[in-house]
């Protein structure tokens, strides 16, 4: 199982991909656009959750939490 972490900023939306231990798998990152609605910005956060995923080669199955 792996832990995706998010830091939602006011410039930037960053997420991380880990293991247990805080050996990190994946990161990846996308503009915050303050200004737009708060739905579009949890979108971001998904894609950026799934990008980081993928690029672990890695499932959603695999995701024990989100934090």
């Amino acid at each position: 199982m792996v832990y995706a972490g998010i830091d939602l900023g006011g410039t930037n939306i960053a997420v991380g991909i880990v293991e247990k231990n805080g050996a990190i798998l994946s990161q990846n990152s996308t503009p915050t656009l303050p200004s737009r609605p708060y739905g579009e910005i949890a979108e971001d956060m998904v894609r950026c959750i799934r990008k980081g995923l993928e690029d672990a080669s890695l499932r959603e199955d695999d995701l024990a939490a989100i934090g």
